[in-house]
């Protein structure tokens, strides 16, 4: 019985999503697998999880742990079956102890008051904790942009009402932590409407 050939190659693929993200190094293309006689490909380099071909089998797993915005959504690992002779057979396995998301709040048009503001922001993650590859006791790193009509966009150029807004975070599981000197980026509103915008960081739960 033969048994499986596995190749493991650390390159950068060029039709791979993400490849933009990083440095070039070791370029090739899927077509360089072929004829190599291996059933499955072990890729590294780029972080986002991806098949980039498929016979031969060729994966991207992703990195364990996600280290910025850039990198959202459940990371961890491939458990990766390969019979002799047969199909390999690719399952994700959920890892990472935290996780980074950015939550869009758009449609904030009948939000009248910071705590209603702060409600959507909940509502919002509380969606985004009932995904399937969520781990018990998982840890978040949440960025929310605001984009849309907006009843109190002066309200959110106050500092003391973003103050506000803060303090309501931490007598909940999360912590908003709105940067110091950040505020022209943060909350970059016209009028009734909001472009969309970076309004700060939710760490929860901390334990």
């Amino acid at each position: 019985m033969t048994e499986p050939a596995v190749a493991v190659l650390h390159a950068q693929i060029d039709t791979a999503r993400g490849v933009e993200q990083h440095d070039r190094y070791a370029p090739c293309r899927v077509d360089d697998f072929a004829g190599k006689g291996y059933q499955y490909w072990a890729l590294g380099h780029v972080h986002k999880r991806q098949q980039v071909h498929g016979d031969p089998v060729a994966w991207y797993p992703g990195n364990l742990q996600r280290r910025n915005f850039r990198e959202t959504g459940a990371r961890g690992a491939l458990l990766v079956t390969v019979p002799p002779g047969g199909e390999p057979v690719v399952e994700f396995r959920p890892l990472a102890p935290v996780r980074w998301e950015t939550l869009h709040l758009d449609g904030l048009d009948g939000v009248s008051s910071l705590a209603g503001l702060h409600g959507a922001a909940r509502a919002a993650f509380e969606t985004c904790q009932r995904d399937a590859d969520v781990l018990d006791g998982q840890r978040w790193m949440l960025r929310f942009e605001l984009s849309g009509p907006c009843l109190i966009a002066e309200e959110l150029r106050d500092r003391e009402q973003r103050e506000e807004l803060e303090g309501r975070s931490k007598t909940s599981s999360m912590l908003l932590a709105v940067p110091t000197g950040f505020e022209p980026a943060i909350f970059s509103l016209t009028g009734r409407y909001a472009r969309p915008l970076h309004y700060g960081t939710i760490f929860s739960p901390a334990l």
